[in-house]
């Protein structure tokens, strides 16, 4: 999925913006990934962040999601 990295006017402040997929059973959205996020704020701030990964689903009524 495409990212979306914009600066701010705060030093080292980085607007992320993803997107989101969507279809019949529901949305999910990749808020997180480390190996993206490492690349982009190495090259942007010049050192790395140290979270793993964030995810939201929002299901539709009956859908069950497993791992």
């Amino acid at each position: 999925k495409k990212m979306i990295v914009k600066e701010t006017t705060l030093k080292n402040v980085l607007l992320f913006e993803h997107e989101c997929f969507e279809d019949h059973r529901g949305t999910y959205e990749e808020l997180y990934n480390k190996i993206k996020f490492d690349e982009i704020c190495r090259d942007k701030i010049g050192h790395i962040i140290e979270f793993k990964e964030g995810d939201f689903i929002y299901g539709a009524l009956k859908v069950l999601y497993g791992l």
